[in-house]
């Protein structure tokens, strides 16, 4: 076996590692929006989205993340309706 195979077949193994952790760990939840809020919010995650973790660590979100930002607001809502006593 080539080197050019030898990288090609751990590329392809680090590529199944990775969806099956993704498949194991993560759900998708799919949300439509207008086509311009879309660009709105992704000016929005741009700006303000901080980055979260460590590089190549569980949880990390580079700077900017849409994801990042998404669940952020996701976190931050469901937070503040259970203080108000409107959610749980």
């Amino acid at each position: 076996m080539n080197n050019t195979e030898n990288s090609t077949r751990k590329n392809r193994n680090s590529q199944k590692s990775i969806a099956d952790y993704k498949k194991k760990h993560y759900k998708q939840i799919n949300v439509s929006v207008a086509a311009d809020k879309k660009e709105i919010i992704l000016a929005h995650a741009e700006k303000y989205q901080d980055e979260v973790g460590e590089p190549r660590t569980k949880g990390y979100s580079p700077k900017g993340s849409v994801n990042a930002f998404i669940n952020r607001a996701i976190d931050e809502t469901m937070e503040r309706d259970i203080k108000a006593g409107d959610g749980e």
